[in-house]
């Protein structure tokens, strides 16, 4: 290079791209014979042109630059002012999980920092917020959905099938007689529905007395009507409770006679 010779500048936009960017790179030299184009990435060019395209693909940050070998023999080496930024934040989420009877509690948490984010729950519910909880009250298959925006302004989608499992109270019923007569026993049936295996079955109290297992037998001391408790716990957890009113017949006294009754 002589005194008089400019030193050219290397052309390009430069800033930060979200996933890609195709970046025009343009030297402002005459008497240019070729460019060895190096664009940071690991990919070098050498064309006879002083203008050329590249394609940014991968994440990171690409600082350019070239050797100009113009047709004096001379080599004059040009690197770029700023870096060319691609963002590709691939964001994932997170969940954790808490059952309680008729509803499951997901609460979802973003694998990166984003400033703004879309959930999308898949039973027409959707969250503004970056770490949602959600409550799920029918058990399926649940396509999630998160939409990510960084402080860049890049967004990024994930989605992701869930399986949500809700447990529900088991449905029970009590199936007997709906009167009797004063100390006649009763049975008493249980009819139970449930989606899980049942721990414990229990009756009463009646007369002070408490009974477990599938059936039970009272004999009621007094007349009137009378109230039947049945409670049925889950495996999981969940309790059902039914009663039934039971209708006590005192025992006639027939005139004339002593200690003979009806019942």
């Amino acid at each position: 290079l002589n005194a008089n010779t400019t030193i050219p500048s290397l052309h390009y936009t430069s800033g930060n791209f979200c996933r890609q960017a195709l970046s025009n790179f343009n030297v402002d030299m005459n008497g240019i014979d070729s460019i060895r184009w190096n664009f940071g990435d690991g990919v070098i060019q050498t064309i006879n042109a002083n203008q050329q395209t590249h394609l940014y693909n991968n994440p990171g940050h690409y600082l350019p630059s070239a050797e100009i070998f113009t047709t004096a023999g001379c080599v004059i080496p040009v690197t770029g002012n700023d870096s060319i930024h691609i963002i590709h934040n691939q964001t994932t989420f997170n969940r954790t999980e808490q059952k309680q009877c008729e509803t499951t509690t997901l609460s979802f948490q973003p694998s990166s920092n984003p400033v703004s984010a879309i959930w999308q729950f898949a039973d027409g519910i959707t969250s503004n917020e970056i770490n949602p909880t959600h409550i799920y009250t029918a058990s399926g298959n649940y396509t999630v959905t998160g939409i990510f925006t960084d402080a860049y302004g890049c967004s990024d989608t994930t989605t992701e099938n869930l399986s949500v499992a809700v447990i529900h109270h088991p449905i029970v019923n009590i199936v007997s007689d709906d009167q009797t007569c004063i100390r006649s026993n009763i049975s008493f049936i249980s009819s139970i529905q449930s989606e899980d295996s049942i721990l414990n079955i229990s009756w009463g109290p009646v007369n002070g007395n408490r009974l477990t297992g599938d059936t039970a037998n009272f004999s009621f001391q007094e007349s009137g009507m009378h109230e039947i408790l049945l409670t049925v716990n889950t495996s999981t957890g969940c309790v059902s409770q039914k009663t039934k009113n039971i209708q006590i017949l005192s025992a006639p006294v027939i005139s004339g006679l002593q200690n003979i009754s009806a019942c």
